[in-house]
């Protein structure tokens, strides 16, 4: 697309941290980001490509993507700080998976190996279309915060 590298995010996020009261703040892949997060009341990880799988100490699958291990360390490094601070984190995606791989969880890195072969993840909705079922926990914070209040 560009001749550089960029650090991009997709508006969806944007439009929706707004749309919660929020003021979203883009931290670059740096690990250095992490004092930033001294300074915000919450954390987002967004969606994008795969965690390498040496996070998880597992050697890449052949359809695994590239992995970007600067943004792999500054998002761990972000995510350590918010545990710290006792933050709200939410992980959509790859967010998600970051957070599952932080805790000490693995990833399958190619869901047709592990299912009848018709689960795949390609984001082909807009982005403002759910794709994935969430199930609030009662009592928890996201319930908390929910439009809906808690259940």
């Amino acid at each position: 697309m560009w001749e550089r590298d960029a650090v991009l995010i997709a508006r969806t996020y944007v439009d929706i941290v707004l749309a919660a009261g929020g003021v979203p703040v883009l931290l670059p892949p740096v690990v250095e980001s992490a004092h930033a997060v001294d300074r915000v009341d919450a954390v987002l990880l967004s969606g994008g490509r795969d965690v390498a799988p040496d996070r998880y100490a597992a050697a890449a699958h052949p359809a695994t993507g590239v992995a970007h291990p600067d943004r792999d360390a500054s998002e761990l490094a972000v995510l350590d700080r918010a545990v710290a601070l006792d933050l709200p984190v939410l992980g959509v995606c790859r967010g998600a998976q970051l957070l599952n791989v932080a805790f000490g969880g693995t990833l399958h890195q190619h869901l047709p190996d592990v299912t009848d072969g018709s689960v795949t993840h390609r984001q082909t909705e807009s982005g403002r279309q759910p794709t994935h079922t969430v199930r609030i926990e009662p009592g928890s914070r996201l319930a908390a915060a929910s439009p809906d209040g808690p259940p």
